[in-house]
């Protein structure tokens, strides 16, 4: 079942994760990333990753610390949420 990561990092810009991105994950996001989004306001940068498996986000969560201490960001505050389907579009005809 599908997982996704809320990554609140208090003090870093847009431009910052952008400049730095390369070399926390050198080899880009895992495959097993379907979404990967981020958005700003006045504290920070928030990263949204949607990951296939539980496991797939356990492993990449579990290498986050010392990938963040090599280029000098903060941990992030992160909330874990399970995917669910939610359909709102109406399934056929016109509206």
């Amino acid at each position: 079942m599908a997982v996704c990561v809320v990554n609140k990092f208090v003090g870093i810009s847009a431009e910052q994760f952008r400049d730095t991105f390369p070399r926390l994950l050198p080899q880009g996001l895992p495959p097993s990333v379907s979404t990967y989004i981020g958005a700003v306001n006045e504290e920070g940068l928030t990263v949204i990753a949607v990951f296939d498996t539980a496991e797939a986000l356990d492993a990449l969560m579990a290498q986050l610390p010392p990938m963040l201490e090599r280029v000098g960001f903060p941990m992030p505050i992160s909330t874990r949420l399970e995917v669910v389907r939610v359909d709102i579009r109406p399934s056929g005809g016109h509206a």
